[in-house]
């Protein structure tokens, strides 16, 4: 027991009311006896509180005693404790300062907890919807501290009378403040885990020593079976282990490593000066190392906001990294499959008069025509699949130079490929021969006219197809002219869109789009007029070369 003597001396002509404040929750013993100059020392203390047999039950949660100090009167504070622990820094005040101090600590001390379960809801909640489990440790971790905290300063007691021999125990008062520490140990492993590991050994090393921590504790209030320095030192390990946490999370270079280390060591040492308060009250008190450990709380709370704000702004960036390659092989898996119907579509005709020519032509023209068939589609399968293969995004190959060639020889190209197909069909198929010098890609060219060409013949029942040339300027105009079913003109916008059939034109839908496409590709100008039941007139444009005549 130890005892102190305070010298007090009123200067008021009257007797004044006064308040001795002890600002530390009843957790200790204490007496207070006034003695005045001249009088002997009265038979019953001022004040006296054993913490062991009485209960605090005042709504001011920190211990204090008032007392009338007379007019004028001088004497002493004999002050006595159970052992330094117990000291705090003590004041005298008067009523109205006293209460006007009081409610001022509630107000900041409410709030300050309000604040920090806040921010643990905030983000116990956003690691909920990421690390389910994890969560769960961080707000057992938080919740310990604050209860630790509620406890140690009586107001669970205040509020809830009835909890306030359990809340004051020692028992209770051990598993709250080292549940904290190892709540946030299983946490920080956990959370490692989910980002990448501290390795194997060392998450065995964190898992040791949270249940070397909880087995220590519940061994010595339990079941006495353990010597009280053991809890102290399974607390001591899980808080050097949380700030280790935190230096290896810098190390490995995790995704928000420095809120994390930040948020680590605050609450690591908030941990430690609440706990050391208890044994060193002289230089902290209870008190103050309560809002220290509560604002490490918020502090941590805050960090770990911030550590979780950049894991998932690299989730989401890894996410659009993702999706952008998945969108491109998508892309790239479509222009596949687009080249792919495209050769199909224009493979169709050459095959077709291969079938014809096989059939009756002569063996001289059989083979000059097999000839021809060949080579285009060979042209086609290196253009349009080989090429797809090499540069999936590109169907043909606007980027080819252009070359010079004669209309004559794309013509009678024509004239082999359909010229059987259209007798075979019981149609005239009339080709005016040109000597123009055209400056284009002549595969491009070659392709958009087949099309147009095999769409005139496919929707021609009587009557013919015409194909010829108009000079025009620089520019020379390519015509097919048939005299089929005919189209107006939504029904034509149509069919230039893929897989589009429209009124009782024949197709599958691809030889107008292609034909639109390597216009729009290649530069080139292509003119429809159209009629029901009356026929269709194609007119492609192309420039001429400088030296045609």
């Amino acid at each position: 027991m130890v005892s102190v003597r305070i010298p007090v001396q009123s200067t008021s002509d009257r007797p004044e009311p006064w308040i001795l404040a002890f600002n530390r929750a009843a957790q200790y013993y204490f007496s207070v006896y006034f003695v005045e100059d001249g009088k002997p020392l009265p038979a019953a203390p001022l004040f006296k509180f054993d913490v062991d047999f009485d209960t605090w039950t005042d709504s001011d949660v920190l211990i204090h005693t008032p007392f009338t100090m007379p007019a004028n009167g001088s004497g002493y504070l004999y002050v006595s404790y159970q052992s330094l622990n117990g000291a705090a820094p003590m004041t005298l005040e008067t009523p109205e300062g006293y209460e006007a101090k009081r409610q001022a600590q509630d107000l900041h001390f409410v709030s300050v907890v309000g604040l920090t379960l806040g921010l643990m809801i905030i983000t116990a909640s956003l690691m909920l919807t990421l690390r389910r489990f994890v969560a769960l440790y961080y707000a057992a971790a938080v919740f310990s501290g604050l209860l630790l905290v509620l406890v140690s300063e009586q107001y669970v007691g205040v509020l809830v009378p009835r909890l306030t021999e359990v809340t004051l125990s020692d028992t209770f008062l051990t598993y709250a403040a080292l549940s904290g520490p190892v709540f946030a140990l299983l946490f920080q492993r956990q959370f490692f885990a989910d980002v990448g590991g501290t390795g194997k050994i060392f998450g065995h090393v964190l898992l040791f020593a949270a249940v070397f921590g909880i087995v220590s504790m519940v061994g010595v209030v339990e079941y006495d079976i353990f010597p009280l320095i053991l809890p102290i030192i399974a607390l001591s390990v899980c808080i050097v282990l949380i700030i280790v946490n935190g230096v290896i999370a810098v190390i490995k270079g995790f995704v928000g490593r420095w809120p994390f280390f930040v948020g680590s060591f605050v609450f690591a040492a908030g941990s430690i000066i609440k706990v050391a308060s208890y044994e060193f009250s002289w230089l902290i008190s209870a008190r103050e190392a309560s809002f220290v450990l509560l604002y490490s709380i918020a502090i941590e709370a805050t960090a770990l906001a911030g550590t979780m704000f950049m894991q998932v702004r690299g989730l989401r960036q890894d996410r659009e990294t993702a999706l952008s390659e998945r969108t491109v092989a998508a892309q790239e898996s479509l222009a596949m499959a687009k080249a792919m119907s495209h050769a199909a579509h224009d493979i169709r005709q050459p095959l077709a008069s291969m079938r014809l020519v096989m059939a009756g032509a002569p063996q001289e023209e059989r083979h000059a025509n097999l000839g021809k068939a060949i080579a285009y589609l060979e042209d086609i399968v290196q253009r349009q699949l080989v090429g797809t293969s090499d540069n999936a995004q590109q169907v043909s190959r606007p980027s080819d130079p252009s070359v010079p060639f004669g209309m004559g020889q794309l013509l009678g190209n024509i004239e082999t490929m359909f010229g059987t197909a259209a007798r075979a069909k019981g149609i005239s198929l009339r080709i005016v021969q040109s000597s123009a010098q055209v400056d284009a890609d002549i595969f491009a060219v070659m392709r958009i006219i087949s099309n147009l060409v095999s769409n005139a013949i496919q929707n021609t029942k009587t009557g013919g197809v015409l194909i010829g040339c108009r000079h025009d300027g620089p520019s020379l105009w390519i015509e097919v002219v048939d005299t089929g079913c005919g189209l107006d003109m939504g029904q034509l916008d149509a069919l230039q869109r893929p897989y589009v059939r429209q009124g009782a034109y024949i197709g599958n839908g691809l030889g107008l789009s292609i034909v639109r496409e390597l216009c729009d590709e290649h530069g080139l100008t292509l003119d429809v007029q159209s009629a029901p039941a009356k026929g269709s007139r194609f007119r492609l444009r192309v420039p001429r070369s400088i030296s045609s005549p």
